[in-house]
């Protein structure tokens, strides 16, 4: 029929391409430590990333199906950002990333919401710099745009991300009902 696997079955829209970027970046061959998902609040970004996390649960329950690739480790652990808002629980939740294989960063960008609140964000740095450092695969959900994030965060930060990872923007109307 001269048609890829399921093109008749999906309509081309926002969905669909947003999933074929999705499956494109996950199988493409440049080396990348991570995913960026971008957008709005209520955009999906956090739907996606516990479906991801979702999905290497259960691909973690039969290692056959992904042993013999290049995978040490589909554990994981998923944190939101504003966590490091606190000095006791910061240092938990720093060990806690660093060490993961595969971590999911939450709502980038919301920690710095309280004014004079630098621990979280030096954390946040300290955490994305470490695990690019040792190419550890890192998938962040953020409202930011670039040049949010290099405002917030720096330059060094900024490169890595806009380098390392793929970036996927979710541009589409917000999901969440305005209240």
């Amino acid at each position: 029929m001269g048609c890829e696997r399921g093109e008749e079955l999906i309509d081309n829209t926002g969905y669909h391409c947003m999933l074929r970027a999705i499956s494109d970046e996950l199988v493409n061959n440049r080396a990348k430590c991570g995913l960026l998902f971008t957008g709005s609040y209520g955009t999906g970004k956090t739907t996606i990333m516990l479906g991801l996390r979702k999905l290497f649960g259960l691909l973690k329950e039969a290692p056959s199906a992904w042993a013999y690739q290049e995978i040490n480790s589909l554990d994981n652990a998923y944190i939101r950002a504003e966590d490091f808002r606190y000095p006791i629980a910061s240092y938990e939740k720093f060990c806690e990333a660093a060490a993961t294989p595969i971590l999911f960063l939450d709502n980038l960008g919301i920690e710095s919401d309280t004014p004079g609140d630098d621990l979280a964000v030096t954390l946040i740095k300290n955490l994305i710099r470490l695990r690019y450092d040792m190419r550890m695969f890192t998938l962040i959900a953020t409202p930011f745009d670039a040049r949010s994030i290099r405002e917030v965060y720096g330059n060094q930060i900024a490169s890595i991300i806009t380098n390392s990872y793929s970036i996927i923007e979710l541009d589409w109307m917000p999901f969440r009902k305005n209240s």
